[in-house]
């Protein structure tokens, strides 16, 4: 249900206004038409506790301490949603095959549009100003910036991550008038009803976190070292062998017990053993049997965990390698690096990386 509506009593099937929400509504689209900001109007209402449509509507989700708080994408949403000018909007998304429940969607000429289904809560005017504020309101980066580590790091005390802000500094020749840095998006959207005020700068961060995994890979892969990957991979080898070995031996019992098991029959068929012989026996060589072939399939996993690590081994010098050789690395190299990056309000930077090189 949209927020501003409820369904009427007499018909299930019918909108009508709901004089709280409603007022909600109408209350976002004002401060969005005074010049207020998306993200400004969600902290406004998160402040003053006001209840969000998931709250409000009684959605049966799980609680979180977001849960109660404005979202950005929720005041876009309702900024966007042509209901409230009485426009019903059907087949949004549709679903990829019917065996499927995955939905994508669709584009605007394919949505079935009911125009004055509903009351309006906004007038159309009102609504169409809001809309070309939108368009109009598109920041782009004219330098075409490509942020090194952005998506990358998070807020080390709450959990979120850490959104690109930029700064003119007047004080500053015009080359450096502009600072880039992070900042907690819990504080930027909630303030300190979520988390507390940090950032840090763009550039010292990219420093730290370079040089960070050139002194790691620096001494990984000095001379000592280089020359025991060298020998691992030859052991590795020898190793791969030994167990193949071992399964051919296992493989060539399996086929002895296979023939025994064959000539005990014939045995038993001439009379030549009892039936509780039969019995016996091949009772005993059905446990080998069993027994070596377990071992086959233990052998057979253990080679492809050996291949495995060998090949992760030989992907992670190659990335190291590539990294070395760069003076500049790019924002690919450190993606496959890095799994994040977390900022604490004390400016603790901490680095947790996709590889192990013990």
């Amino acid at each position: 249900m949209h927020i501003g509506y409820k369904r009427s009593k007499e018909n299930n099937c019918k909108f009508e206004i709901d004089e709280y929400s409603s007022k909600i509504v109408k209350r976002i689209f004002k401060m969005r038409l005074d010049g207020i900001s998306p993200t400004m109007i969600a902290r406004a209402l998160s402040d003053e506790k006001i209840s969000p449509p998931s709250i409000y509507n009684g959605k049966n989700i799980k609680k979180t301490f977001t849960t109660y708080l404005w979202g950005l994408s929720t005041i876009n949403q309702i900024l966007s949603n042509p209901i409230y000018i009485g426009d019903l909007v059907q087949r949004k998304y549709d679903k990829v095959n019917y065996k499927s429940k995955k939905k994508i969607k669709l584009s605007e000429e394919d949505w079935i549009i009911t125009q004055n289904c509903v009351p309006p809560i906004i007038s159309k005017d009102d609504f169409k100003i809001v809309q070309d504020m939108k368009k109009n309101n598109i920041k782009r980066d004219s330098k075409g910036y490509n942020y090194l580590l952005k998506g990358l790091v998070v807020c080390g005390d709450c959990g979120r991550a850490m959104s690109v802000r930029r700064r003119v500094n007047k004080r500053k020749t015009k080359d450096d008038q502009v600072e880039i840095y992070y900042c907690c998006s819990s504080y930027i959207r909630y303030r300190n009803s979520v988390c507390s005020l940090h950032y840090f700068k763009e550039q010292r961060l990219n420093e730290i976190v370079i040089n960070y995994l050139k002194d790691i890979f620096t001494k990984y892969v000095n001379k000592k070292d280089l020359e025991a990957i060298g020998n691992h991979k030859e052991s590795t080898i020898n190793e791969i062998n030994n167990l193949n070995n071992e399964i051919i031996k296992y493989s060539k019992k399996i086929e002895s017990i296979s023939i025994a098991l064959k000539d005990i029959y014939i045995d038993k068929t001439n009379n030549i053993i009892s039936e509780d012989e039969f019995i016996e026996i091949k009772s005993g060589l059905e446990i080998d049997k069993k027994i070596y072939t377990d071992k086959i399939v233990e052998l057979s996993k253990f080679i492809k965990d050996i291949q495995k690590n060998s090949d992760n081994s030989l992907e992670l010098q190659k990335k190291i390698k590539d990294f070395l050789e760069l003076k500049n690395p790019n924002k690919q190299i450190l993606m496959n690096l890095i799994h994040r990056i977390e900022i604490t309000k004390d400016k603790q930077v901490k680095i947790f990386v996709n590889f192990n090189l013990n």
